[in-house]
């Protein structure tokens, strides 16, 4: 009786390895570039940005300031030369992106402390863009950097009495920032963006503040990071397409791999309605490969849907939860 059981168990492992072997015949496994679209789109009106820097504390403001930012680790010549690094950052990764911005001359506006970044004058929005020939405004609302020098300095001061250890505590701050968006055509908001910039300083000698260096580098480094929500994503992503079917299925598969994506596509659709759903349903689910290899995550949806609920093909289904979780 287990010498039957046991060849039913090898037998069955058999068809399962045969099946999956078959499958893979059918498939042919691609490592692809997807563009994604960008996280925020520009209005098709907006063809030049202005930027300003709307982060400075005012002079009133700064002197009351000096000793939070002493007790807290705060540089606020660095917060001043970070933020002017930041937009430049910003301006710089888009112009070389062929997204044309322009830094006006005066483009400082000192904020007061307050406990919410409030939105700038629209006359000012108005009048910069007017002035500068710019459609829309982006502005560096909030740039503060937030070190936890107290709690580094308690702890170097503790590691020196308990082992007469000279090495200095590693700083862990962060560098708050806010970042907006103006469209003056429709007097409204493209984009509010609030992040936190963290980062850990291993100072060489014991009490060092946070080098106004490093805050700069890590303001162009912001800077950059904003930028890149204007532009488009790319990425490696591993992906399989349906290569059998009938000879268009094979040409179509030989054009995939010579990327030409379009071509491969034309061949596809001609099967989207196939008779046969065994070949409708593959030319779907390949629909939905070569559109996102083009850049049309939403369109990519569309045509996986079409294979699992018009055809049921499962492997569209799990296909669709993918392409869910990225940028439409």
């Amino acid at each position: 009786m287990n010498l039957y059981v046991n060849n039913l168990r090898k037998k069955g492992w058999l068809l399962l390895v045969v099946m999956l072997l078959f499958v893979q015949c059918k498939m042919k496994d691609i490592s692809v570039q997807v563009t994604y679209p960008p996280s925020v789109i520009l209005p098709e009106n907006v063809t030049r940005i202005a930027v300003v820097n709307a982060s400075v504390i005012d002079s009133v403001e700064r002197a009351l300031n000096s000793v939070e930012g002493v007790l807290s680790g705060e540089s606020l010549k660095g917060d001043r030369l970070g933020s002017e690094d930041c937009i430049r950052a910003f301006s710089d990764k888009l112009n070389a992106e062929k997204i044309q911005t322009v830094i006006p001359s005066k483009h400082i506006q000192t904020r007061k402390i307050t406990q919410g970044v409030p939105f700038l004058d629209r006359d000012f929005i108005n009048k910069t863009c007017r002035e500068n020939k710019a459609e829309a405004l982006a502005v560096l609302e909030f740039f503060d950097t937030d070190g936890n020098t107290v709690g580094s300095t308690v702890a170097t001061v503790s590691n020196i009495l308990n082992t007469g250890n000279l090495n200095p505590a590693p700083i862990n701050y962060q560098i708050n920032y806010q970042w907006r968006l103006y469209d003056t055509l429709s007097n409204s908001v493209i984009d509010d963006f609030k992040h936190e910039y963290r980062a850990t300083f291993q100072p060489t000698l014991p009490f060092e503040p946070l080098p106004t260096r490093l805050i700069r580098e890590n303001g162009k480094e912001i800077g950059k990071l904003y930028a890149q929500h204007f532009l488009p994503m790319i990425f490696w992503q591993n992906r399989q397409y349906y290569k059998k079917g009938n000879k268009d299925f094979e040409i179509a598969s030989r054009k995939a791999i010579a990327n030409d994506w379009e071509g491969a596509v034309e061949l596809w659709k001609k099967y989207v309605n196939d008779k046969d759903e065994t070949i409708a349903a593959r030319a779907c689910y390949n629909m939905a490969v070569g559109s996102e290899v083009l850049g049309h995550v939403k369109t990519a949806t569309e045509w996986a849907q079409k294979a699992y609920v018009n055809y049921g093909l499962k492997k569209a289904r799990d296909y669709m939860h993918i392409l869910d979780g990225l940028p439409q």
